[in-house]
């Protein structure tokens, strides 16, 4: 599906009559971790409680570049189990959104986004159910 010039995509299958019939308001899932290539930057989130965890895959600029798949979550639901230290950051544009990456290898496993400055945009490919 496109929309607005994004495409969403899930993780794992569903079944149309499944996907209609999950809650409106989901409750959290259990944590799960992720991280970079090196393990030098690791992080957890909490995603919605929805099989399969729906992730958005952007066209711009940046993130095509990338390769993000965006799961976007609030920030209670985000945690940095790395001290910022290890983390450089990018901005462009407006400044608001802050892009980290590892200073190391280079993986960018998450940001703050421009659109939710008050949560976090995880690059669902760097979780570690993935591997």
């Amino acid at each position: 599906r496109v929309h607005g010039g994004h495409s969403s995509r899930r993780l794992g299958a569903m079944s149309a009559a499944a996907e209609a019939a999950a809650e409106p308001a989901p409750q959290a899932a259990p944590w799960i971790e992720g991280g970079c290539h090196c393990n030098g930057v690791r992080y957890r989130v909490r995603p919605p409680r929805i099989d399969p965890i729906p992730v958005v895959d952007c066209n711009c600029s940046i993130c095509t570049k990338k390769g993000i798949l965006h799961l976007i979550v609030s920030a209670r639901d985000f945690e940095m189990l790395t001290p910022l230290e290890s983390l450089a950051e990018y901005n462009f544009g407006s400044g608001i959104a802050r892009h980290f990456f590892c200073k190391k290898c280079g993986i960018a496993p998450f940001y703050v986004p421009r659109s939710n400055p008050d949560g976090w945009d995880v690059n669902a490919r760097t979780l570690d159910l993935f591997l």
